[in-house]
């Protein structure tokens, strides 16, 4: 929340007669909206305090984190959501999606020509809940995706390797799913048909 309102101050607020964008109120919504859900959430699992949101929750951060994303760059990201009725009130980590969204948006889309686009799936598996998150910015090398999906089954750190981008959101994010779910916990690096840069997060949803 805090990089949120650092962002914030960037932004051109007003008009030459100091009067507010229609766009600057429904970004100045949007970002109440994200704070306000920041500090949402909490949940008792194994005598543990785990935080968490509902898959809904967590999407409507997406969405109004790319709100104020638009605002502030003066672009069009769309977000397409391809998410089964029954798994939106399903409870995931929070603060997981969002993250990967940011790491799409300033490490993919920022740094093509054009028009972004941005695609989140969900599937369920059993217990399992598998949500995907893809982007047609810079696409991967395959060798630094097989790296990348390599250190997170090892749950090793790769803060510190100037080749990949946006290592210390990844990690933490890896790291907390693997400790809700050691087993099938955790983040996966792909790519898709159609050439998009795909992470898939996996959380446990009994």
């Amino acid at each position: 929340c805090l990089h949120m309102a650092e962002q914030w101050k960037h932004m051109n607020l007003c008009d030459e007669k100091g009067e507010k964008h229609a766009e600057f109120c429904v970004t100045k919504r949007a970002l109440k909206q994200f704070q306000e859900l920041g500090l949402k959430g909490g949940i008792l699992r194994d005598g543990n305090r785990i935080v968490a949101f509902t898959l809904g929750e967590e999407l409507n951060c997406v969405k109004h984190y790319l709100t104020i994303m638009r605002m502030r760059f003066n672009t069009s990201v769309p977000l397409e959501l391809e998410i089964p009725e029954d798994c939106l009130n399903l409870p995931i980590m929070r603060m997981t999606l969002q993250p990967i969204v940011e790491n799409a948006f300033t490490h993919g889309l920022e740094q093509q020509s054009g028009e972004g686009l941005i695609r989140i799936t969900a599937q369920r598996e059993s217990s399992i809940l598998r949500v995907s998150v893809a982007n047609s910015g810079k696409a991967i090398e395959p060798h630094i995706i097989e790296e990348m999906n390599r250190r997170f089954r090892e749950n090793a750190d790769f803060t510190t390797d100037a080749n990949i981008n946006g290592g210390v959101a990844l990690v933490n994010i890896n790291r907390r799913l693997m400790l809700s779910d050691p087993i099938n916990g955790g983040i996966r690096v792909s790519a898709t048909e159609d050439g998009m840069t795909c992470f898939t997060l996996t959380f446990c949803c009994d």
